[in-house]
């Protein structure tokens, strides 16, 4: 399901892909989602790699986008100018089918 955010008064598209978390977790050496949301929780490198792989997804599925998707650097930008956007991508995370699917599969493992 792709999803949407506003990020300086702009809608952007994003996807959390299986592609996208198995690439995240295969870096981290991660057997499971909860390890993934631990880390998360942690690496604020991983973070960022995570919703970038997320928005080129989600620029790449959405044909009504017209715009470049954002980079790590992007991201992590628009953090620092708007600190709440961290709760709003965590949010966009866990509510994605992706992770919808793990949490079937193992109980609930990650909570918002």
């Amino acid at each position: 399901m792709i999803q949407q955010v506003t990020i300086n008064d702009k809608q952007y598209p994003l996807l959390f892909s299986f592609r996208a978390v198995f690439s995240f977790m295969d870096g981290g050496n991660m057997t499971s989602i909860q390890e993934a949301d631990n880390q998360m929780s942690v690496d604020f490198d991983s973070m960022l790699e995570l919703y970038e792989q997320a928005f080129k997804k989600g620029a790449y599925k959405d044909d009504s986008f017209d715009g470049d998707p954002l980079s790590a650097e992007d991201i992590e930008d628009a953090l620092d100018e708007d600190p709440t956007l961290f709760v709003t991508l965590q949010e966009l995370f866990t509510e994605s089918n992706v992770i919808k699917s793990f949490n079937d599969q193992e109980g609930n493992a990650v909570k918002k």
